[in-house]
């Protein structure tokens, strides 16, 4: 899937309004995150953070360091950098929940003729789900976002009754030749690396 790019200040979170077959949502004291795992060169053991929003509509995944680089003296294990997330969150009984879109914010400095991509998966555990992936050309030299909008047809709920955890699967490379040089980084403002995931739930059946 191809995702909207353009360089803007992420802010809001999606209208459960505008689904009318959706449900309004749990009581947000109800849903926290009961723990969360990660692994991968792009997020060594701890640089990563969590937290939920107060109306348990959006949680937020923040990184310390992820980062990908090539050229001159940059060793070849540095242009690819990734982390895997396994997030368990506790959902009230009753209830699933699915991604609805997803906002990265990021930088990249890249020398004509290098390509910096960053690559994205979320799916629940034995499921499978929509995959995103988004290109930069240089030369680029300024701040990114990214958006991504889930349709309605690729949503993958989870399941009633079963406690699945959320996987998050993201990379980050960078392709450079003839000595030039690239990098790529999912980076906020204030240095972490921010991912704001909004989430959508509705009645179990």
């Amino acid at each position: 899937m191809n995702r909207k790019l353009g360089i803007a200040v992420v802010a809001g979170f999606v209208s459960l309004t505008s689904f009318s077959a959706f449900a309004q949502g749990p009581d947000p004291s109800q849903v926290y995150v009961n723990n969360f795992t990660y692994a991968g060169s792009g997020c060594p053991s701890g640089t990563v953070a969590s937290d939920i929003s107060e109306d348990a509509q959006a949680f937020t995944l923040l990184f310390d360091r992820y980062i990908a680089e090539a050229g001159p003296g940059i060793a070849r294990s540095e242009n690819r950098k990734n982390c895997n997330v396994l997030l368990n969150l506790h959902v009230p009984a009753g209830w699933s929940f699915t991604i609805m879109s997803v906002d990265y914010r990021g930088f990249a400095q890249l020398d004509s003729g290098t390509i910096g991509e960053e690559v994205s998966e979320y799916y629940f555990q034995g499921q499978r789900g929509p995959a995103f992936s988004t290109s930069l050309r240089g030369p680029y030299n300024d701040d990114y976002v990214v958006s991504d909008d889930i349709p309605i047809q690729d949503m993958v709920w989870s399941q009633c009754g079963v406690n699945r955890a959320l996987n998050i699967k993201t990379q980050v490379r960078v392709n450079a030749s003839y000595n030039r040089r690239a990098l790529m980084t999912l980076d906020s403002i204030d240095g972490e690396f921010r991912q704001i995931y909004h989430m959508q739930w509705r009645r179990c059946r």
